[in-house]
């Protein structure tokens, strides 16, 4: 049912997320590496994490402010324009729609969600270090298995981006940035009032508007940029 297919994309997206971050180049990835088991110690607390779901409006390169995101001075529960859903992982907030919802890790999310299908087996499996803490290894390249199962988009015939597939997607990658451990069990963001917003987003301009023109815009990009995007990386599984 719906309840396990959302058990088995939180617990992927755990697993998917650590991949993305602690790959990118030096410089851009996680530092910390982050552990694809859990999450406990994403969010705030993690430099990387942190500066991904921090809201637009907060400069996250001031001590001052991180540590009052930390310490929960400043609140962000309701704050839904966060960098890790704009291109390029940052925002204008004088021009909030700019970039928005066009971030590289939702993206891969949606990728990651609706057109998985399991042909890439890669375990992520841990080992631990003299200190008894779990270090990652180093990505060990698996040769692609075949597969006939089909994705999710065949299976929900799916023929292209939608609006609510978008939204489910941010919930998804914002909670797979957080260090919350269960779902339903996190009071410090507002994931419902997340997915609201952006289906609002794109379903409540009234038609001819400058606003309709943009939703639609947006998703075009969507669906062409899912098609070709990381097109080099997908080739380079079967070099």
């Amino acid at each position: 049912g719906a309840k396990n297919a959302r058990g088995d994309d939180i617990s992927r997206m755990k697993r998917q997320v650590a991949a993305f971050l602690n790959f990118r180049p030096l410089g851009q990835k996680a530092d910390p590496l982050l552990n694809p088991e859990t999450r406990i110690h994403r969010g705030f607390n993690h430099d990387l994490t942190g500066k991904l779901i921090c809201p637009i409006h907060l400069d996250w390169s001031d001590p001052f402010t991180r540590e009052s995101i930390r310490n929960k001075s400043i609140r962000t529960n309701d704050s839904f324009f966060i960098r890790a859903f704009y291109w390029n992982e940052e925002g204008d907030i004088r021009d909030v729609e700019r970039g928005f919802l066009k971030g590289v890790l939702l993206v891969q999310t949606w990728r990651e969600i609706f057109m998985h299908n399991g042909a890439i087996d890669d375990t992520g499996d841990f080992a631990s270090d003299k200190d008894g803490n779990a270090s990652v290894p180093a990505p060990q390249r698996k040769k692609a298995k075949r597969s006939t199962r089909k994705c999710i988009a065949d299976i929900l015939n799916m023929t292209q981006v939608t609006a609510r597939s978008i939204a489910y997607c941010a919930v998804m990658l914002r909670f797979a940035l957080s260090p919350v451990e269960i779902w339903g069990k996190d009071e410090s963001f507002n994931y419902e009032g997340l997915y609201n917003t952006i289906l609002d987003y794109f379903e409540c301009p009234e038609p001819g508007s400058v606003g309709a023109d943009h939703a639609n815009d947006l998703l075009k990009w969507w669906n062409v940029y899912v098609s070709y995007v990381f097109l080099f990386a997908f080739h380079s599984l079967f070099l």
